[in-house]
């Protein structure tokens, strides 16, 4: 059996026959706790600092811009998302009174079969889209909730 000595921390291509560990995952996690926001480390940035002075300023105004634009395509996609809810009721209230319409005009002229066959499929398909539409709510409710969430440890600022 061929041992391999380890002449780095976490060396792949010493690892020889002995033992292999995945550290493919711990290496994503190095690297997701290195860059969690938006800005880097504070030691990091007084580093910047020190060999480039003036990069602590344009760090914060890019962050800022970064911030601004990302807090206009929120407002973008929530205009957006209000203008197709509302065009959406617009047009499932044009849909309901075209199916009334024909219906009734279906039973003046003696189709009561074919006039509740259309009543009841075009209700129990609105019903059906409904359903739906509010199942995908809840979830988008329940994961907002869950990406929310404050860390124990950090506590919220005070809302005068």
């Amino acid at each position: 059996m061929k041992d391999s000595k380890k002449f780095f921390y976490n060396n792949r291509l010493n690892k020889g026959y002995s033992k292999i560990y995945n550290n493919n995952q711990t290496d994503l996690n190095i690297a997701r706790k290195k860059y969690q926001s938006m800005l880097p480390p504070i030691d990091m940035m007084e580093e910047y600092e020190e060999l480039y002075p003036g990069t602590l300023d344009k760090l914060l105004d890019m962050a800022q811009k970064e911030q601004n634009h990302r807090h206009s395509l929120n407002l973008l996609e929530i205009k957006n998302h209000a203008k197709a809810t509302a065009l959406g009721r617009i047009y499932a209230l044009v849909f309901i009174s075209i199916v009334v319409m024909s219906s009734i005009s279906l039973a003046l002229l003696g189709f009561i079969l074919l006039a509740a066959f259309l009543i009841t499929v075009s209700f129990i398909s609105i019903t059906i889209i409904s359903y739906y539409h509010s199942n995908k709510l809840q979830k988008n409710s329940k994961f907002q909730k869950f990406t929310n969430k404050v860390h124990p440890q950090v506590k919220k600022p005070f809302k005068k």
